[in-house]
């Protein structure tokens, strides 16, 4: 625990820099009835108590306690999150026994009648504040805030519908209902949608004795606006769904499938240092997402691909390296902030996966290189492609694996992984000086890459090498020289600098 504290006064130091974030993470109180080293105690004057052993602090835990109770509408699950600090983060999950018209209430909570709203317009340009009065209310991001009877935060209750392949429909939002109570509160209800008999209404909320959010600092009020939870990405009781793409299956209007990079958690731990609400939300969410692991190592998309199938013969559940690169980035960033067990485990178990899959999807090239296949399925599939975003990526996450669960083997791996780029250097730059985007089972490069992706994952590459080792890859400058050459050419600004 030395280590988390540490990791406090660097929060806190961070806090002061950015103009302060009003919050402070809570020491715990030292037992006052504990008798001080060296002191006396009743009953023993003139003895002295021998020094104190303190014994190592326990690694840091997040658990969830899950519970299912019977509500008027249906069954509602929650999974809840008792946190360190004080606050308190659930994840809530009614689903209906019948045929419900909307309103059914999914969670209420009591707020004294002067506290602040905050609702969040639908389309992010941001809030409308009211004091808490009587009344239905339309949003999907509410913030409360009620001075010293603290903080709330919810997104509201969304409808769903269970599709083939693990997707789902949405079915629209519910509302925020506020009724007169007694001795000057409210009661804050969340409703659901009009629902079918076996479709959910799912839904996030965060409570804390202080402030979640400060809005009075510099650029948070537009910040949190764009997290409404509409879009192509939406966050769940089981994790983070996106919008499918029209090749997919099933596919159309509403429909989501289980995105394995959850881009919204990677927004929470990039918020997390200086923002309390950010801090509470991103363990919980990570840990959710560490539940759909699976029992082959790896975190799979849940809806099939006419694409993948009709090229690889790839069906539903498929094997994404870029996704679960992108995730495992995500849970070494958790491992590192928040040293809570799972997200190791959760990394070690994948580093397994991945060193076990590349030994036979994969291709040498001439100097010893391995250049690995972008997706897989346990049920067989033809070789696929490697693009060289995929390859570079993945290739920086296995040098943190590598480096984070002290494994040689896997920086073996890495170098072996970037040695497929410098061996095949020159064959990616095409005629007018951007990339091919992969290479194919048969050896040939092709493929429109994209305007700025792949740069960006060579920068990243270079600046890990830089950090860690010293010095840039050649191979890599030349590649990012000459695709940035076509993207000067075409008026693509977006790269990283």
């Amino acid at each position: 625990m030395a280590m988390y504290w540490k990791k406090v006064a660097m929060i806190l130091a961070l806090c002061e820099v950015l103009g302060g974030c009003g919050q402070q993470l809570p020491i715990p109180d030292a037992d006052p009835s504990a008798p001080v080293s060296g002191e006396t105690t009743p009953g023993t004057e003139g003895e002295t108590t021998p020094p104190v052993e303190v014994e190592p602090d326990p690694t840091p835990t997040l658990e969830a306690q899950v519970t299912e109770t019977a509500a008027t509408a249906g069954t509602l699950t929650r999974r809840t999150y008792a946190l360190e600090n004080g606050d308190t983060v659930e994840l809530l999950s009614l689903e209906a026994q019948g045929p419900t018209t909307a309103g059914a209430e999914v969670y209420s909570i009591t707020i004294p009648s002067n506290s602040t709203m905050r609702l969040c317009k639908a389309d992010g340009s941001g809030w409308q504040e009211t004091t808490a009065a009587p009344g239905t209310y339309q949003t999907s991001l509410l913030m409360v805030d009620s001075g010293e009877a603290g903080s709330f935060m919810a997104y509201i209750p969304q409808g769903w519908e269970e599709k083939e392949n693990d997707c789902r429909r949405n079915l629209g939002i519910g509302a925020v209902v506020v009724t007169a109570a007694e001795d000057g509160n409210c009661t804050l209800t969340l409703t659901a949608p009009a629902l079918n008999t076996g479709n959910t209404a799912e839904c996030m909320l965060a409570q804390s004795p202080e402030a979640l959010v400060d809005w009075n600092q510099k650029g948070v009020p537009s910040l949190w606006a764009t997290y409404t939870n509409l879009g192509d990405g939406r966050w769940c009781y089981d994790g983070y769904y996106w919008i499918t793409y029209s090749n997919y299956i099933p596919t159309g209007p509403d429909v989501y499938f289980q995105m394995s990079a959850a881009y919204l958690c990677r927004s929470m731990l990039a918020m997390a240092p200086y923002n309390r609400l950010a801090d509470d939300l991103a363990p919980c969410m990570m840990d959710v997402m560490a539940q759909r692991q699976n029992e082959y190592g790896y975190f799979a998309t849940s809806a099939g691909s006419e694409w993948l199938l009709g090229d690889y013969g790839i069906g539903a559940g498929f094997y994404d390296t870029r996704f679960n690169t992108d995730l495992m980035m995500m849970f070494l960033d958790a491992w590192e902030r928040y040293e809570f067990p799972q997200f190791r485990e959760t990394a070690r178990i994948y580093a397994d996966f991945f060193t076990a899959y590349v030994q036979n999807h994969s291709r040498t090239t001439a100097g010893g290189g391995l250049l690995v296949d972008d997706y897989y399925h346990p049920n067989g599939n033809l070789p696929t492609h490697t693009s060289l975003n995929h390859q570079v990526a993945q290739n920086i996450l296995v040098y943190r694996l590598g480096t984070i669960l002290d494994r040689p083997d896997l920086t073996a791996l890495g170098d072996r992984m970037l040695l497929a780029v410098t061996d095949t250097e020159q064959s990616w730059i095409r005629p007018d000086s951007s990339l091919h985007y992969a290479v194919y089972s048969d050896g040939h490069f092709g493929g429109n890459d994209y305007p700025y992706l792949t740069y960006n994952d060579l920068y990243d590459m270079q600046a890990y090498l830089t950090e860690t080792r010293g010095s840039r890859n050649e191979s890599l400058d030349r590649l990012m020289a000459s695709k940035k050459a076509w993207m000067d050419a075409n008026g693509v600004t977006q790269y990283k600098k």
